[in-house]
């Protein structure tokens, strides 16, 4: 069990909101409902638990994670964000904002019972390698969303360095030209090789009139 740090008026609102939204969820899909502490609650059965937290560290939020055992503790290593578990089920991506008030505390909670409304019909027909396949599928998004964080990172990059190019050149810093583009050699366009050759030209005829 945490303790707590938010207003003890906001651990009542979340537990008021879970009773009242996922109680009644509990009973339609035949789950056993549990109030582990103020700040989890638990739906359970065989092949999966359902957690719902409102961890006091994000503000006035809630977490549902769902898990193929059955845990007491806080945060079991097997479980995952039901936004991972809606879209590998393919329901498409589940996002909610942050709450920012103890008003919102129960808009969150219903936003995620509905969502669990579609999700858990389709968890008791999932296949027998479902959790497998599962983590391998948030293995795999993981990885392409760093790839994807990279590709941006190396396109921001590009980007400042052309506009530095861009400076250089109009101040006719023609070293300063040369040294920019060969950062970029093999993302250049024709257009900038072009630059770059006329960039060296200039050089070389600075050199040869000074000697």
């Amino acid at each position: 069990m945490q303790s707590s740090k938010l207003n003890p008026s906001a651990i009542k609102a979340f537990e008021n909101a879970v009773v009242e939204n996922l109680e009644p969820l509990a009973q339609e899909f035949g789950l056993a409902f549990e109030q582990v502490d103020p700040c989890l609650f638990m739906l359970s059965a065989e092949p999966y638990t359902v957690k719902v937290y409102f961890p006091e560290a994000h503000g006035y939020d809630v977490d549902v994670k769902i898990s193929p055992t059955q845990s007491r503790e806080w945060y079991s290593p097997e479980e995952k964000s039901i936004d991972w578990v809606g879209e590998f089920l393919g329901l498409g991506e589940f996002a909610t904002s942050r709450a920012t008030s103890e008003e919102q505390i129960a808009r969150l909670v219903k936003l995620h019972s509905d969502f669990l409304q579609h999700v858990l019909p389709l968890l008791n027909f999932a296949n027998p390698n479902f959790w497998e396949d599962l983590s391998l599928f948030i293995q795999d998004q993981i990885a392409k969303d760093d790839e994807r964080h990279q590709q941006w990172l190396e396109e921001q990059q590009l980007s400042e360095i052309r506009q530095a190019i861009d400076v250089a050149w109009r101040a006719k810093d023609y070293a300063r030209v040369i040294s920019l583009f060969e950062e970029i050699q093999e993302k250049m366009t024709a257009a900038e090789t072009k630059k770059l050759e006329y960039a060296r030209k200039q050089i070389a005829q600075s050199g040869q009139e000074a000697s």
